[in-house]
């Protein structure tokens, strides 16, 4: 029986993502790709075009099939935030939260897996075609991050802000990602928590190097 377009191009999608996650773009060829999926390579071609328009279609199908936590609407105002320290904290806390979920949804997922290490290949410096991908997931949250960054600190100048924020979105990241080498080398470890338990350590430490001492 014949797969319908569809499943041929999910199957593709996802055979793409596991053998780039493995390999790399460069060293990952679509015939292997192909084979993995148990299709004939020029399918891809039919359904994607290149192998660009193949990897950028791995990310549209990353970004469209992984679970995402919401923004808060209680902070879509950005005037509002910048406006009083006290929302500005509730909404970091806010912004750690998304994150930090959105990382740890469906860990030990081989897709998801290989997905998160495909975004990480491409953070340091990201393809030209991905850029517009890229802001459409994190601007949000980024923005929001800035607005709540600067209120709590408003003595800061832009590029404080911006290295801040990245010190905080590292953070999350490398909770997620160094799993394996935080419980070699620091030890004892506490036990297995809730991604949101983790997010609220995270934003706790973050909001009191910030100087916020208030509860959230």
């Amino acid at each position: 029986m014949t797969a319908h377009p569809s499943e041929t191009r999910r199957l593709l999608l996802e055979a793409a993502i596991l053998c780039f996650a493995e390999k790399g773009f460069e060293a990952t060829t679509t015939r292997e790709i192909a084979g993995r999926a148990g299709k004939l390579v020029s399918l891809i071609a039919y359904h994607f075009g290149t192998k660009d328009g193949l990897y950028l279609s791995c990310f549209e199908h990353m970004m469209d099939t992984c679970p995402r936590a919401p923004m808060d609407p209680a902070y879509a105002d950005l005037e509002a935030v910048k406006g009083d320290p006290r929302l500005a904290a509730r909404a970091l806390r806010s912004v750690i939260r998304v994150v930090v979920q959105d990382l740890f949804a469906s860990a030990g997922d081989p897709l998801v897996e290989a997905s998160i290490k495909l975004f990480i290949a491409e953070m340091n410096s990201p393809r030209p075609f991905l850029h517009p991908l890229f802001q459409r997931r994190m601007c949000e949250s980024v923005e929001l991050a800035r607005a709540c960054i600067a209120t709590l600190r408003p003595e800061l100048q832009e590029t404080e802000v911006s290295f801040l924020g990245q010190c905080i979105f590292g953070q999350c990241l490398i909770q997620r990602l160094a799993v394996g080498s935080n419980a070699l080398l620091w030890r004892p470890q506490p036990p297995p928590e809730p991604p949101l338990a983790t997010a609220n350590r995270i934003a706790d430490f973050v909001l009191w190097g910030l100087g916020h001492r208030e509860p959230t």
